[in-house]
């Protein structure tokens, strides 16, 4: 029944089946498998739901595992090889059943090879403690009733995405995740998170059919798509919950406020759609930004109102996220959805808010020196009198999210503990001064962010030497760097 170029797909995903079975601990009480598991196979073009016998899956694996080179058998059953985001996998692991939230989990370190470490010598470095201890001032900000969606969007600000939701279903107070990304919502997925994800908009209404696939909440604020995700929802024989967005003056996505009741009622009215959630973005950075929000946020409250005195019951209703959290604005709804604050990234001007509660996730980006010694003669774009004494070099530059500072400014990197000017930044190198350092030499580390010796360069400090914003800086880096994951336990 399956063909040889098969064999591999099968043993593979069928060995994560059982090893995800017994994470979530779906086992009966004899400590054996159920006969019948509800799964999704995939076969790279299609997908099917269907009571599957256990045994109709181990007796072809058993076959393919005879007919196996030794080496390949040897390949297939090593547990460490396999990728998290391979497409097969998501699809079983999306339908596995469970409870609410999988187990408490490792984070994920994407696996780094001595040679990889020796040739490229870079990494970027979270603390997910930092995360959970964020996650709690932002409790304290919300008040013990509100709903916490937790932004993930942008790879979850370049944090990653599959890591950052199991820290906080693993917490359990985030009441839902959002983003805007469906690779982000199946890495999310994939990883075993059965926490509600709301996606925010941006899918093109035929889309409607996969996101409730991967049970995905979809935003609407069109009559095209609530009646796509109407018709998909019917096709599949449920009733699709979904969140409607209003622009409550930000002018780039939602329904606009006022005909947002109206809409509200047709999407009520809709077969197979049931409005589970109304919410709005209002992000400001300065202080004539935050009155416009703060006014702004007051019609939304209108609207809120609105809907109670038509008996309309809307269980989620939102308005803040991080700005508005920060610089104390209030709202009707029962729920928050911050970003930019649950990573430790201050959202608007020091002069609104103070951000200092909380902690940057992102706790360092580090590299090491390929080379150390004096510079040659005729050093571009230094003159005979502004030579440095040392050079040194790491390999981390544009392609890995490294960007020069503005004309005027000097950025610095971290040696021993010491403040080294960078003197010039290519492709896949940055060029630093050592003159300070006469001891510095081959393989020694080199901080771009983060601590060392005593002395610390923040992201705001890299935002400035920039002429960028801190999430700009987080988006550059975002996937070009190997990802360590870091959990000292904190709360």
């Amino acid at each position: 029944m399956f063909r040889a170029r098969c064999y591999q797909r099968i043993l593979v995903h069928t060995g994560l089946l059982y090893q995800d079975l017994i994470r979530r601990g779906a086992l009966d009480d004899a400590g054996r498998l159920p006969p019948i598991l509800p799964i999704v196979l995939c076969n790279g073009r299609g997908r099917w739901s269907a009571p599957v016998e256990v045994g109709a899956l181990i007796a072809p694996v058993k076959e393919a595992l005879a007919r196996c080179h030794p080496s390949q058998r040897r390949l297939l059953l090593d547990e460490g090889r396999w990728r998290e985001d391979d497409p097969p996998r998501r699809n079983l692991v999306s339908a596995l059943p469970g409870p609410a939230r999988a187990a408490p989990r490792r984070p994920h370190r994407r696996k780094e090879g001595k040679e990889l470490e020796a040739v490229r010598p870079n990494r970027a470095e979270f603390d997910l403690a930092a995360l959970r201890h964020n996650l709690r001032v932002l409790r304290g900000l919300a008040g013990p009733e509100s709903k916490i969606i937790a932004a993930l969007k942008a790879n979850a600000y370049g944090h990653g995405a599959a890591a950052v939701a199991r820290a906080l279903a693993d917490d359990g107070d985030a009441f839902a995740l959002a983003t805007g990304s469906f690779e982000d919502a199946l890495a999310i997925r994939g990883a075993g998170v059965r926490l509600p994800i709301l996606m925010f908009g941006g899918a093109l209404p035929e889309a409607a059919p996969d996101l409730l696939a991967h049970d995905l909440i979809p935003t609407v604020y069109d009559r095209e798509g609530v009646h796509a995700v109407s018709s998909a929802a019917g096709a599949a024989g449920r009733t699709a919950p979904v969140y409607v967005k209003v622009d409550a003056g930000l002018g780039r996505l939602g329904t606009p406020l006022p005909d947002a009741l109206d809409y509200i009622r047709e999407a009520q009215r809709l077969p197979n759609v049931r409005v589970e959630g109304v919410y709005t973005h209002l992000s400001f950075y300065d202080e004539a930004e935050r009155e416009w929000a703060r006014e702004r946020m007051r019609a939304f409250d209108g609207l809120l109102r609105d809907l109670q005195a038509a008996g309309i019951h809307v269980p989620v209703t939102q308005g803040l996220a991080s700005s508005c959290m920060a610089a104390g604005l209030t709202s009707r709804g029962n729920a928050v959805c911050p970003g930019h604050l649950l990573y430790g990234v201050p959202s608007t001007a020091p002069s609104v808010a103070d951000a200092s509660a909380f902690r940057p996730v992102l706790r360092s980006i580090r590299s090491r020196l390929i080379h150390a010694g004096p510079p040659k003669a005729g050093m571009r774009g230094a003159p005979e009198h502004d030579l440095p004494s040392r050079i040194g070099v790491i390999p981390l530059g544009l392609a890995d999210g490294y960007r020069p500072p503005l004309a005027g400014r000097t950025a610095h990197a971290l040696v021993a503990g010491v403040r080294a000017p960078v003197r010039g930044v290519s492709l896949e190198h940055v060029t630093l001064d050592l003159s300070a350092l006469p001891a510095a030499g081959v393989g020694d580390e080199a901080v771009l962010l983060g601590e060392s010796g005593g002395e610390s360069i923040t992201l705001a400090d890299l935002a400035e030497w920039q002429g960028a914003r801190p999430h700009h800086i987080l988006m550059a880096f975002d996937r070009r760097l190997p990802a360590r994951y870091v959990d000292d336990g904190g709360p």
